[in-house]
């Protein structure tokens, strides 16, 4: 089937520093709902990110498959990886890498079901785990709005995260990106209790990037 329009999305991620306090990842929990042009089926099921840690040896297939965890709808996925014998006779290297990539990100992100709570609108909520770049130091949240497996022809998407007290943010990589690759400018403020909070608000299907560090 083709993907599920959806109309609106809004996403909020709070972040819990559990690396200060012996842990090496910090957790994030989203909140999120969504409005779709039709009903979502009782039955399907979501695949979101999980708290497990993923070995290294997975992260390269990965990386290599362009991959990022995301929600996603359980039969997105299926339908996505039933070309892979196609991959192989055609001798795609991409197409074998991101279907490989998909199949196997499956096996780390845990199935939820949608709760409704309106006409056509859901909401979902989950925490993943969040580590720090080995190269840099900083910690990486990675969002695509709205979720893989939805499309977005027009509509409004709006996007926060709400950082513990005490990071600092990295301005100059944290931003956001619609389909052609133009730059969408993030507001963001440190408060007097030391929280940040970053929000974006955009029209249509973009990507978004927040760093941060202790």
């Amino acid at each position: 089937m083709d993907n599920w329009k959806c109309l609106m999305q809004d996403t909020v991620i709070t972040v819990t520093p559990t690396s200060r306090y012996g842990q090496v990842y910090d957790t994030a929990r989203v909140e999120t709902y969504f409005q779709l042009e039709s009903t979502f089926p009782e039955n399907e099921e979501f695949l979101v990110p999980s708290m497990e840690k993923i070995p290294d040896e997975d992260l390269r297939i990965f990386k290599e498959g362009k991959f990022e965890f995301g929600p996603i709808p359980k039969s997105t996925i299926v339908r996505e990886v039933q070309d892979y014998a196609l991959q192989v006779a055609n001798g795609s290297a991409e197409g074998i890498r991101t279907d490989m990539a998909l199949g196997l990100a499956s096996l780390y992100m845990q199935p939820i079901k949608l709760k409704p709570i309106g006409p056509n609108v859901y909401h979902l909520s989950y925490e993943y785990s969040i580590y720090r770049d080995p190269v840099d130091d900083h910690f990486s949240i990675y969002q695509t709005l709205p979720f893989r497996g939805f499309d977005m022809p027009a509509g409004t998407v709006r996007f926060t995260t709400v950082l513990p007290a005490g990071v600092r943010l990295h301005s100059e990589a944290t931003e956001g990106k619609d389909l052609v690759g133009n730059i969408i400018d993030d507001q963001s403020q440190t408060f007097s209790n030391g929280m940040t909070v970053v929000t974006f608000f955009y029209q249509s299907d973009p990507n978004f990037l927040i760093k941060y560090i202790y």
